[in-house]
């Protein structure tokens, strides 16, 4: 699967607006693709699949690892969550439609 590139433009430290240096994270999973959310994570999340819902930046402390609004149908709520903690779901796309 190809990955989604996004560029984001932010300040460069201790100088704000002066000036910018773009940073390129790869997006494994796009919005609206269903994934599932790696068992036994330590958060209480339910069972079942999710959908992307917006495509974050990575954190500082693991900038290798891009970070995704994700949300399930028995939630109200959005999650975040890491690339690292997701796997493309074999759920039909149309559960949250």
């Amino acid at each position: 699967m190809a990955r989604r590139s996004t560029r984001l433009t932010l300040p460069r430290a201790g100088y704000p607006n002066t000036s910018t240096k773009d940073f390129i994270l790869s997006h494994k999973f796009n919005v609206g693709q269903t994934v599932d959310l790696t068992p036994g994570m330590p958060r209480g999340a339910p069972a079942g699949p999710y959908e992307v819902c917006r495509l974050m930046p990575a954190s500082d402390s693991d900038t290798e690892n891009p970070r995704y609004r994700i949300k399930s149908v028995t939630e109200k709520h959005e999650r975040m969550a890491s690339e690292s903690d997701l796997t493309l779901s074999l759920a039909p796309e149309s559960v949250f439609c």
